[in-house]
């Protein structure tokens, strides 16, 4: 096509058919700009399709890594529940008759509960220098906010449980603790079998002599507040999660 018209213009010239060679050279000039321009948006449309798949693999990998914070989460929140009925039942009672030497284990337990928060996608993304995950703008923000506002939150409330379990653990097992404790009812395997010292009903009635203690009954509803406050807020947490990982889904659904 182009050498046809750089022919015509030629002929034209030679001819001395200036209006007609000036013609030729706008419609050349015109096709040109028209090949740029198709070659433009044909390598533009490449881009974006490179970065639309980018984008959906970025959400796909986020919600994979979100359904594992749920994961997570359903297992921790079944045992801090269980730890908190514990608790509640024992110090609104004064009938202790019917618990066992291993829930009186139980709570004399200072265990703490941590939530993860799997940012390992995220943390690719933010590495890449991407500003913006999705073209959804308010998906994106709360894609941000989960993995940088929330997920302070998560490691303050984490902290919170770590730093009073370990003073509730100082206050409990005192230079002044008698009895003793058998770690197969902390969840651990007594490869060894260790023997117990004292017998079960001197010991039992040892850990109820601690645990109605007026100081340790004030430390079992301190630990029982914490704990019914973090078990709130990671149930919130958890509805965040889904309604995000809905959003997600609604998204890559346009793509």
């Amino acid at each position: 096509m182009f050498n046809f018209l750089r022919h015509m213009r030629h002929i034209l010239l030679n001819q001395g058919k200036t209006n007609r060679y000036l013609k030729y050279a706008i419609g050349e000039i015109v096709l040109v700009v028209i090949g740029i321009l198709i070659a433009l948006q044909i390598n533009n449309w490449s881009d974006q399709r490179k970065y639309d798949e980018r984008m959906q693999s970025f959400l796909k990998n986020i919600q994979k890594d979100l359904k594992t914070d749920i994961e997570n989460s359903q297992e921790n929140l079944k045992l801090i529940s269980d730890y908190i009925n514990l608790h509640k039942s024992f110090l609104t009672t004064t009938d202790y008759s019917t618990y066992s030497t291993d829930s009186l284990e139980k709570l004399l337990d200072t265990r703490y509960f941590r939530f993860e928060t799997n940012h390992t996608t995220f943390d690719k993304i933010t590495n890449s220098g991407i500003t913006q995950i999705s073209n959804d703008e308010t998906l994106s923000d709360k894609i941000y906010n989960y993995y940088n506002t929330l997920l302070q939150r998560t490691e303050l409330m984490n902290s919170w449980d770590l730093n009073s379990s370990r003073s509730k653990a100082e206050f409990i097992f005192s230079d002044e603790t008698n009895f003793e404790i058998d770690i197969r009812n902390f969840g651990k395997e007594n490869p060894q079998n260790i023997p117990m010292v004292l017998d079960s009903i001197t010991n039992r009635k040892r850990m109820l002599d601690v645990l109605t203690k007026i100081q340790v009954r004030n430390e079992l509803k301190i630990d029982l507040y914490r704990k019914s406050r973090i078990k709130e807020y990671f149930e919130n947490r958890e509805d965040t999660i889904k309604n995000l990982i809905s959003d997600i889904e609604m998204v890559l659904e346009t793509y």
